[in-house]
């Protein structure tokens, strides 16, 4: 349906940001902080405000991330070629319509939500709960503050939540599924004829002074950075597992406590006809679509078949092919006007007329799964994987802690690690602007 949805109506500013997505991906992860308030006015996106603050956040990230690519290749014309500075400003301004837009049709994120979701991460627990000292231990090792890492999760929220817009009213046909695989494996054969430039170089002859010449104008270029070597020792939680022996108490207490996190959501299943209609129609074409709507619905509650009638009348695509069936969902994952007149709805009731970006739906809800709560047999494997991995990554910390408090402050590092039988590496030669190759 959102397929069919964006080819109608591609002139929508939501339809251009939601494409835009799949060029600009990698920003979302790399982007900058809503924080900056104040400050030099880049852009106004929408009366919002793009500061100068954000966009050389945006600008530094990419560069850093081509670094990291590009490595030892990397140049500062490199910056030209790909033209950073301009699309940093486009990405800056692609975010804005992509966060205006989906408030728009109500998707956003919550405090809450970007609370639980770093409150309940592994990563920032210790014993089964929220450790806010390793918390920002982890954070500064990333280089980030708790307000940015904030920010960036609330961002990918949202993204999760438009791609969930975009996929959760209806699968992807088989007709869309046979196209990309077209795309994807359609091969040609090409001849061609190759003159590398190896083969003229016997032919070429380069004076001395012009070769002084243009070392000289690109000096820069063949600067080589400092680089170091490093040896370090790993202690890795997954040698340490045999070790760890979880308690009956263990896992019940660590349920008890995390209670919250083995909630289910109430979900329904449902059905629905959908009537595409322009948000900005005119009053004409709108009312046109609510009496064809309201026609059929009639037809439904007087007892034809709901879903024949989907397969007949619906605008969704899937829609006339499986009979407008969503399958189970929970709140957060539909348009929210869509989704509060599914939740308000009994087994085998229809609704009137919904009206939401997309047109007018009619929906019937066929089944419910109430909210509950799993049990602890339900839940035991899960919760003693998590206990046996915070113990064992701890075991590997006080090891490592141990390990340093007793090495002499001039050790030679792989001979000392080899007789405290401990597991030492060495990297290669790097530069501040390199990956690590461990």
């Amino acid at each position: 349906m959102l397929l069919s949805l964006m080819r109608k109506h591609a002139k929508s500013w939501l339809i251009k940001s939601l494409i835009a997505i799949i060029g600009i991906v990698f920003v979302f992860y790399f982007g900058y902080s809503f924080r900056a308030h104040e400050g030099i006015k880049i852009a106004l996106v929408n009366d919002e405000v793009i500061t100068a603050v954000e966009y050389q956040k945006s600008y530094r990230s990419m560069v850093e991330a081509l670094q990291r690519e590009y490595k030892g290749m990397w140049s500062d014309n490199l910056v030209k070629v790909f033209d950073l500075k301009n699309r940093a400003l486009e990405a800056l301004i692609t975010q804005k319509l992509v966060s205006q837009e989906a408030k728009k049709i109500g998707l956003d994120v919550t405090e809450k939500e970007v609370q639980d979701k770093i409150l309940f991460n592994p990563s920032f627990q210790f014993r089964g709960h929220f450790d806010e000292s390793r918390y920002r231990a982890v954070l500064q090792n990333h280089h980030m503050t708790p307000e940015d890492f904030e920010v960036l999760i609330a961002r990918e929220m949202l993204q999760e939540k438009v791609e969930q817009l975009l996929t959760a009213l209806s699968p992807v046909t088989d007709q869309e599924v046979l196209e990309q695989y077209t795309f994807a494996n359609e091969k040609v054969k090409v001849s061609y004829v190759e003159f590398k430039p190896d083969q003229f170089k016997s032919k070429v002859k380069v004076e001395p002074a012009a070769v002084e010449k243009y070392f000289e104008e690109k000096k820069e270029s063949y600067r080589v950075p400092e680089k170091v070597k490093v040896v370090y020792v790993v202690f890795d939680p997954d040698a340490f597992k045999d070790q760890i022996k979880v308690g009956e108490d263990q896992i019940k207490d660590y349920y008890e406590d995390n209670l919250n996190t083995f909630k289910e959501k109430k979900q329904v299943k449902a059905r629905h006809i959908l009537f595409t209609l322009a948000e900005n129609a005119s009053k004409e074409e709108e009312e046109r679509v609510k009496q064809k709507a309201l026609s059929v619905l009639q037809q439904a509650r007087a007892g034809v078949d709901f879903a024949e009638l989907a397969k007949k009348h619906t605008e969704d695509p899937s829609g006339k092919e499986n009979g407008g069936d969503l399958g189970y969902f929970s709140a957060g994952q539909m348009v929210k006007l869509f989704e509060d007149a599914a939740f308000k709805l009994k087994k085998e009731e229809i609704s009137d007329l919904v009206r939401t970006a997309f047109g007018y739906h009619i929906l019937k809800v066929e089944d419910t799964k109430e909210a509950k709560t799993k049990t602890l047999e339900e839940t035991r494997d899960q919760i003693l994987t998590t206990l046996m991995k915070t113990a064992a990554t701890d075991m590997a910390h006080e090891k490592a802690l141990s390990f340093v408090d007793r090495m002499p402050y001039q050790a030679d590092l792989l001979k000392y690690a080899a007789e405290n039988k401990a597991q030492a590496k060495e990297t290669g030669y790097f530069s501040q602007r390199d990956t690590i190759q461990k």
